[in-house]
């Protein structure tokens, strides 16, 4: 009974192994990915390579990207998680991050981001969104109001000003929100 236990075992890793070396990103996916790296200055990070595939299981640089291959017949993999931070990238958050329909977990923390959130993100279905110690400014960004999937919030360490907005409630799966806002 455990031979067979233990060979159904490894036929699964086997298999599992063998669909997802297989897939690639979806093409609307890495067509997104290559406009957000470029635009978050890849040009200035040799180690970031936007035409490799991000879900092909190879290191690409700091640029942490997971992948899901368990889609479409194992044909097509999706982005949900990617992760780049301390990678002292300056410039504004890009919109395109909406191209990224599976997207749930965003970490761009301890970088130069500066601007505010962008009204596009509003779309997104992030379940954590981290942007902790980047140099965002302005109000607490409308575009948060309406992410009502989000259950982990962290935008302190940034230059937002004034208090948590009423709208805050429209976030029925908060669970942790980090937000500094300065007092009056």
């Amino acid at each position: 009974m455990m031979k067979l236990f233990f060979f159904a075992y490894t036929l699964v890793l086997y298999l599992n192994f063998a669909f997802t070396q297989s897939a690639e990103l979806n093409t609307q996916e890495m067509e997104a990915f290559k406009v957000i790296g470029e635009k978050l200055g890849a040009a200035g990070k040799k180690e970031w390579e936007l035409d490799k595939d991000p879900c092909s299981g190879e290191q690409n640089g700091n640029l942490y990207v997971y992948c899901n291959c368990s889609f479409e017949s194992n044909t097509s993999c999706h982005i949900y998680k990617i992760s780049l931070t301390f990678q002292n990238v300056s410039t504004a958050l890009p919109s395109e991050f909406t191209k990224l329909p599976y997207l749930t977990y965003l970490d761009l923390s301890r970088n130069y981001l500066n601007g505010t959130i962008p009204s596009e993100w509003k779309t997104m279905h992030l379940d954590t969104l981290i942007l902790v110690g980047n140099r965002l400014s302005g109000p607490f960004p409308i575009a948060l109001h309406t992410m009502t999937s989000i259950r982990y919030l962290r935008i302190d360490g940034n230059r937002f000003s004034g208090p948590i907005p009423e709208e805050i409630a429209n976030l029925k799966n908060l669970e942790k929100l980090y937000y500094l806002f300065p007092l009056t």
